[in-house]
């Protein structure tokens, strides 16, 4: 960390070191509160990094990303633990899902969402 004097850079690609996969992000976060914390998306699937680096951790498990694909995704201003991640489709009761500690457990928030 050398306070902005030098920055990494973040390039969309076709081939993605993330996943092996080639394809691009639908959307990545990188935390305002904490700019080591990134979260990266893709329709099936998230990850984060806590270190700025290229070690990123697919925190995917207990969400709904083979009944629909994720659409986007919110970090708190202020709690890089703080994510939300909404998803397409027309799966019944599964849009908006939370998480207070970085992917590590989520919480179904959809109660009351129109499908």
């Amino acid at each position: 960390d050398d306070g902005g004097a030098s920055f990494m850079e973040f390039v969309e690609t076709p081939y993605n070191p993330v996943n092996s996969f080639i394809r691009s992000p639908l959307a990545y976060k990188v935390c305002r509160s904490n700019p080591r914390f990134v979260y990266v998306a893709y329709t099936d699937s998230i990850y984060i990094t806590k270190d700025g680096t290229s070690n990123f951790t697919n925190i995917s498990a207990g969400l709904p990303v083979g009944q629909a694909a994720i659409s986007s995704i919110a970090v708190d201003p202020v709690d890089e633990n703080k994510i939300w991640v909404s998803f397409s489709g027309y799966s019944s009761g599964n849009k908006v899902f939370f998480s207070a500690d970085a992917g590590q457990s989520w919480t179904n928030i959809s109660a009351g969402l129109p499908n």
